[in-house]
């Protein structure tokens, strides 16, 4: 319950006061890194060509609606990559910025990957 208030208020707040920001405002799921891997937070993410990978501080990122076009709709975008990797920028960035053509504000998803080699996490529990 306490992530979910917070992650609303964080997202209202930020989706609000970050709209004229020059990159998308990128806003964490857990204040101090998602529980039971609060070590492996800070840990730098990789990517490459299409992919993204080692995502241990899961994320959203806010792409608002253009002020002259926003009709108060919003979507949340998942990108796909079967539990291994993130087809972050055509699965997220790309609809993303088609949304906001639209005038919907998009909400990008970036989870951690329990199929990704070595990955501490479980398909079972840890996407819950």
């Amino acid at each position: 319950m306490k992530m979910r208030a917070t992650l609303s208020g964080v997202l209202l707040f930020g989706s609000l006061s970050l709209l004229a920001a020059a990159e998308p405002p990128v806003l964490p799921l857990w204040e101090n890194g998602a529980p039971g891997f609060e070590d492996r937070r800070n840990e730098p993410e990789q990517a490459k060509d299409y992919w993204v990978r080692n995502i241990h501080n899961p994320s959203i990122t806010v792409f608002p609606a253009p002020k002259e076009k926003a009709n108060g709709a919003a979507v949340l975008i998942v990108p796909g990559g079967g539990h291994r990797e993130l087809v972050f920028k055509a699965e997220g960035v790309e609809p993303a910025k088609y949304f906001n053509d639209l005038g919907v504000t998009a909400f990008v998803l970036k989870h951690r990957l329990p199929r990704e080699t070595n990955s501490p996490y479980s398909l079972q529990i840890h996407p819950r």
